[in-house]
């Protein structure tokens, strides 16, 4: 992406520079991974900058929920190996 692309989206709140105060910004290196992925739909969809920002922001809710999810305990409840029964009508 250009550095005008980089300003918009930077402008829309989808990206956060780690140094705010120097003319030449520099971002965390999680960003590269959805700004890539989000890269690549937009060029597949030819989608518009506005619609690229909002995509970034639903692909770092998609990360923080794998993660979430990863953090789980792996030991769930078991269920019944038995297959449920006919419907009972109450």
């Amino acid at each position: 992406m250009s550095t005008s692309e980089l300003d918009e989206l930077v402008d829309y709140g989808a990206l956060v520079p780690m140094n705010t105060a120097q003319p030449e910004r520099i971002f965390s290196t999680q960003c590269v991974l959805p700004l890539r992925t989000a890269s690549q739909l937009r060029h597949d969809f030819v989608l518009d900058l506005f619609t690229v920002a909002v995509l970034l922001g639903y692909l770092s809710r998609i990360d923080s929920l794998e993660r979430q999810l990863r953090s789980l305990p792996r030991t769930l409840p078991c269920r019944s190996s038995q297959p449920p029964g006919p419907a009972k009508n109450i």
